[in-house]
C-alpha cells in the first residue's frame, strides 16, 4: 500500500535556517505578546511546541537574538525552566503581587496561545469513562486491598502496581486523554487501560485471597460456605450490596440464608440464578472447571467501619426468611418507593422524583438533548437556527426488571429520531435514523439514591447528545461540580465577555458528580466517568449532562472517523436530592459509595488465626474526600491521602489496627513533615480548608 501523501510534505524540509531580516520584528511581536502581562523583566519564550523536537539550528538563533538585543541592552539566553523560574522568583521577591484566588480557567481575552480549549471535555468521552473506572479500580481497589494484605504480611506487589501507574500516566497527555488524536492513538490507550484493568483485578483478588485465608472461619460449619465482605476505603459505610454467590453441586430448587458468624440473619434478595461452570485455576495444571449454580444476589451490609472485611456465613439449604421479602420497593408498574424517595416514570421516559426530606417534586428529569455538531476536539460549531431534536415527545414502555425489599429496578425504553449526519453545505441531513435507549432505573432500601443507568446505540454522525435534569430551583445562582482535590462552585450566568477572542464557556469540567443548590435545597447529579456538564440558565436550572459530541475531521483536515463515537454506549447515573448546599447534603459521602462498591471473595471455611471482623484504617470524618491507602513509596509505612473539600478547618481521627506506633504528615511527593502522635491506636489530625493531608503510619 502506498504512503499517505500527507506523510510525504515537508519531507525535504530537514534544515532550519535563521533569517536575520526578521528578527526585529519578530522580537517586537514577542514583546508586545508577553510584556503586557509580565511582572518582570524576565520573559520566557519556549522552543517549539508539544510535537516538536530540539534542533542544533537553536543555538545560532540564540546567537542572533543575542547580537541583536546586545545593541539594545536587553539580554537573551538559552536556558531552562529550572533556571528561568529561579531568576523569576529573585525578582518577584521584591514586587508586590497581586494574589490571585479561584479555579483561574479564563477564557482568551486578547493575545494568543492562552485559549481555554475547553470543548475537549466531550471529545471521545469514552475514554474519559474508562479513564475514571480504572483509575478508581487501582485508586479504591487494588492499592488499599493490597496495603491491608500486605499489614499481615503478605507481599505487596509495588512493582506490578508501577506497571498500571505508568501505563495510566501515559494515557494522560493532554491530546490523548483530551481525545484529540487520530484514531490509532486511541485504540492504543485502550490497549493499556485493558492491560491496567487485568493488573488491578488480579491484584484485588489476590489481596482479598490472603487476608481472607488468614480468618478464623471455624464457627462456619464445613458443608457450608465463606463470602468474606471487605470494605476499600477508610470510610464507615455498609447498605444494600451486589455479590454473586456460588453453590457448588447446587441441588435442583436449593436456596440458601446469609449470615453474621453468629447466627445474625443478612437480608437478602435473590435477583437471578443460573447455571455456570467456572474453572479451577491452579497452575501447576489444566484449568479444572466444575458445575455451580450461580446467585446475583442483594444482602444488606451493616456498616463497616473502614477499609477492612467481615466474614459471612452461606448457610446451604435454608429457605430465607419472608419477614426479608416484604415493604417490596415496586410499588406499581411505574412507580419505586423506599424511606428516602419516590420514582415514577412518565409516559415519555421521564421521571417524576419526591424526596421524602422535604416533600419536593422535580418532574420531567433524564430527557435527551440532541443538536448539530460540525467543530473538530478543540472547537464547537453549529450552523445557524440550529434546532435541537429532544425525546419529550417519545412514547416510552416500561417493565420490571427484579423487585423485592431490598431493590428494585425498572426498564425503560423509548427512541427518537435524529438527523443522520452533516450535507455537504453545512446543514444536518434532513434523513433521520432512530436514536434507541435503554434506561434502567434502580431503588436501593434505605438509600436517597435513584441509580440510572443508559444504554444506547448511536448510529448518527456529527451531533452532541445530553441528557437533561430540571432541578426545579429557579432561584439558584450557582452551580458545583467536584474538581482536582476540590468542589468547585461556579456561576451560572455568564459574564460579559465583550471583545474576547474567546467567548466563555457555558459548560464546565467535572469529576465524579456536579449540580446546583439555591442555599435551601439542591439536586446532585453522581455519574461514572463524564467530564462535561452545564447548568443551563433557564427557569428550571436545567443539570445538563454531555453523553458525547461526535465529529468527523481532526482539526487540518485528516479524517478520525473514531470520534464519531458509533456504536453502543452505557452510563451511569445517581441523582441525589439533597437540603441545603453540597456540604449539608453529604454529596462527597454519597458519590463515594456510589462509585466503590463493596467487594467480597467466595470460599470454603478458612482455618485461621484472625478474628471474623477487621479493621485495618478508619478515617472519623465523613466530610473528608479520599484520594489513597497504599504503601509508602519507599516501601516503608502505610500511607492514607485524604482532602477537605470545605471553606473550614476539619479535625478527625484515624483509628489504626495495623499496629502502627508512629505517624507522620507528609507532602504529596511524600516528603516527611511533622509528626502526628498516636494515643491508643488513633491519630488526630486537621485537615485544613481545600487541603490535602497525607499520612505515614509505621
Amino acid at each position: 500500500m502506498p504512503q499517505s501523501q500527507d506523510r510525504q510534505y515537508g519531507a525535504m524540509n530537514l534544515k532550519l535556517k535563521v533569517h536575520e531580516e526578521l528578527l526585529d520584528e519578530s522580537l517586537e511581536d514577542a514583546r508586545r505578546y508577553t510584556g503586557a502581562d509580565a511582572t518582570t523583566s524576565e520573559l520566557l519564550y519556549m522552543m517549539g511546541h508539544d510535537h516538536s523536537f530540539a534542533a542544533e539550528e537553536e543555538a545560532d538563533l540564540v546567537a542572533a537574538l543575542q547580537h541583536a538585543e546586545g545593541r539594545k541592552g536587553d539580554r537573551v539566553i538559552f536556558s531552562a525552566l529550572t533556571d528561568y523560574m529561579e531568576a523569576f522568583r529573585r525578582e518577584a521577591e521584591k514586587t508586590d503581587l497581586q494574589v490571585l484566588h479561584g479555579e483561574m480557567r479564563h477564557t482568551l481575552k486578547e493575545g494568543l496561545w492562552t485559549t481555554l480549549m475547553g470543548r475537549i471535555l466531550s471529545c471521545r468521552l469514552y475514554l474519559k469513562q474508562e479513564n475514571a473506572r480504572v483509575n478508581a479500580k487501582v485508586l479504591t481497589g487494588a492499592e488499599p486491598l493490597a496495603a491491608a494484605a500486605w499489614a499481615w504480611g503478605a507481599e505487596y506487589p509495588a512493582q506490578f502496581l508501577d506497571i498500571a501507574w505508568r501505563k495510566l500516566l501515559m494515557n494522560q497527555a493532554h491530546d490523548a486523554i483530551g481525545g484529540c488524536s487520530v484514531d490509532k492513538v486511541h485504540f492504543e490507550m485502550q490497549a493499556r487501560w485493558s492491560e491496567v484493568d487485568t493488573i488491578a483485578d488480579e491484584i484485588c483478588r489476590r489481596s482479598m485471597r490472603d487476608v481472607a485465608a488468614r480468618v478464623d472461619g471455624s464457627a462456619i460449619d464445613p458443608a457450608d460456605l465463606q463470602l468474606t465482605v471487605f470494605n476499600t476505603v477508610p470510610f464507615a459505610r455498609g447498605g444494600v450490596a451486589q455479590f454473586s454467590i456460588d453453590l457448588p453441586a447446587a441441588q435442583p430448587g436449593e436456596e440458601f440464608v446469609l449470615e453474621e458468624v453468629d447466627g445474625t440473619s443478612v437480608p437478602l434478595q435473590v435477583v437471578s440464578r443460573e447455571a455456570y461452570d467456572p474453572t479451577m485455576e491452579g497452575g501447576f495444571d489444566l484449568n479444572m472447571p466444575f458445575a455451580v449454580e450461580r446467585f446475583d444476589v442483594r444482602a444488606q451490609v451493616r456498616p463497616l467501619a473502614g477499609l477492612g472485611y467481615r466474614a459471612l456465613r452461606i448457610r446451604r439449604g435454608a429457605s430465607i426468611s419472608p419477614a426479608a421479602t416484604n415493604a417490596d420497593i415496586l410499588r406499581d408498574p411505574h412507580t419505586l418507593e423506599n424511606e428516602h424517595v419516590r420514582m415514577v416514570v412518565n409516559d415519555n421516559g421521564t421521571l417524576r422524583m419526591e424526596s421524602k426530606a422535604d416533600g419536593r417534586v422535580m418532574d420531567n428529569l433524564g430527557w435527551f438533548e440532541d443538536t448539530a455538531e460540525f467543530g473538530d476536539p478543540w472547537n464547537r460549531k453549529t450552523p445557524e437556527n440550529d434546532a435541537p431534536f429532544t425525546s419529550r415527545e417519545a412514547v416510552a414502555r416500561v417493565e420490571p426488571l427484579h423487585h423485592g425489599a431490598l431493590e428494585a429496578a425498572l426498564k425503560v425504553t423509548l427512541q427518537f429520531d435524529i438527523p443522520a449526519g452533516k450535507t455537504d453545505d453545512g446543514q444536518r441531513t434532513k434523513e433521520t435514523i432512530a436514536l434507541p435507549v435503554a434506561l434502567v432505573v434502580t431503588l436501593k432500601k434505605d438509600s436517597p439514591l435513584a441509580e440510572v443507568t443508559v444504554h444506547l446505540n448511536n448510529q448518527a454522525k456529527n451531533h452532541r447528545l445530553r441528557i437533561m435534569f430540571p432541578s426545579d430551583l429557579p432561584k439558584a445562582t450557582r452551580s458545583y461540580a467536584e474538581g482536582q482535590f476540590d468542589v468547585l462552585e461556579r456561576d451560572i450566568a455568564l459574564p460579559d465577555a465583550t471583545g474576547f477572542k474567546e467567548p466563555p464557556y457555558p459548560t464546565h469540567p467535572m469529576w465524579n458528580f456536579c449540580g446546583t443548590s439555591d442555599g435551601t435545597h439542591g439536586l446532585a447529579v453522581l455519574n461514572d466517568g463524564l467530564t462535561e456538564y452545564e447548568v443551563v440558565d433557564d427557569a428550571p436550572r436545567t443539570v445538563a449532562v454531555t453523553l458525547m459530541r461526535t465529529f468527523g475531521t481532526f482539526v487540518f483536515g485528516r479524517p478520525t472517523p473514531g470520534s464519531q463515537c458509533l456504536g453502543e454506549h452505557t452510563y451511569r447515573f445517581a441523582l441525589l436530592p439533597h437540603t441545603g448546599g453540597w456540604a449539608q447534603g453529604e454529596v462527597v459521602r454519597h458519590t463515594r459509595e456510589f462509585i466503590t462498591p463493596l467487594q467480597a471473595i467466595e470460599s470454603a471455611p478458612t482455618r485461621g488465626d484472625r478474628p471474623a471482623e477487621f479493621t485495618f484504617l478508619a478515617v472519623g470524618s465523613q466530610e473528608l474526600a479520599f484520594s489513597a491507602v497504599k504503601q509508602g513509596d519507599n516501601g516503608k509505612g502505610l500511607v492514607v491521602r485524604v482532602w477537605n473539600p470545605l471553606d473550614e478547618p476539619c479535625n478527625f481521627e484515624v483509628a489504626i489496627g495495623t499496629g502502627a506506633e508512629k505517624g507522620r504528615l507528609m507532602s504529596l511527593e511524600e516528603k516527611p513533615d511533622e509528626r502526628v502522635s498516636i494515643e491508643n491506636g488513633v491519630a488526630t489530625v486537621t485537615a485544613g480548608p481545600k487541603k490535602i493531608v497525607t499520612l505515614c503510619l509505621a
